[in-house]
């Protein structure tokens, strides 16, 4: 692990986000670049537009571009209804038009992988080769994510395995949906512009319940 003051994030930004659910006890949110990751976020949060607002700050707070290809979210769980609330967002104050959200549990009928969460891991296992992690013990549940064959296929230790040993899978899967492979990437992350789109946001009485979130 290293100091987050020794490391510059370096290529494209992304974020990786779980809700509390089997064998995560926490929410999660993992930021990734070509060369470090960090956790900016893990705590008991099971408020969803709360979750929502945070996912929105860190974006720009850390210049993450507003796409399902820049955020990728799991809809395990609580999880359907963050990525509707947060594609919503998105779409209402920065014309994304995208739908957000990660089945990345729903096996391969074929491939070398049982599903894309284990192809992810398998691929965030390459990138440690090389990449760093910011934060000392934040990672340290990485190192219970094994690999099993089932039908001539690498699967990664399911989360109710994870479950039953008390392994907190939040962070280490939060990171490796950042991992997930998308053709065609939107143009690099540019500051969004900022427009009032309501009266309390002029002075007015009236606002709606994303009228607070720093997004163009």
């Amino acid at each position: 692990m290293q100091n987050d003051q020794e490391i510059k994030f370096i290529g494209r930004k992304k974020l990786g986000v779980v809700t509390i659910g089997t064998a995560r006890p926490y929410a999660a949110i993992v930021l990734r670049s070509d060369n470090a990751a960090k956790v900016l976020l893990h705590e008991p949060l099971e408020d969803i537009l709360k979750l929502v607002q945070k996912i929105a700050d860190f974006a720009v707070a850390y210049h993450v571009g507003i796409s399902d290809w820049d955020i990728s979210i799991d809809v395990a769980g609580e999880g359907q209804e963050l990525a509707e609330e947060f594609s919503r967002l998105a779409h209402t104050r920065h014309g994304c038009s995208d739908s957000f959200g990660e089945r990345w549990e729903f096996p391969f009928e074929r491939g070398d992988f049982a599903d894309t969460r284990s192809q992810c891991h398998f691929d965030l296992k390459q990138w440690l080769k090389t990449g760093k992690l910011i934060g000392e013990g934040d990672f340290d549940d990485l190192g219970y994510i094994g690999y099993t064959e089932e039908g001539g296929r690498k699967a990664a230790t399911s989360r109710s395995v994870l479950a039953k040993q008390e392994i907190d899978a939040s962070i280490p899967d939060a990171l490796a949906l950042t991992f997930i492979h998308k053709d065609s990437p939107p143009p690099p992350y540019m500051q969004p512009r900022y427009e009032p789109i309501s009266e309390y946001e002029g002075g007015g009485d009236q606002r709606n319940r994303y009228d607070c979130l720093p997004f163009g």
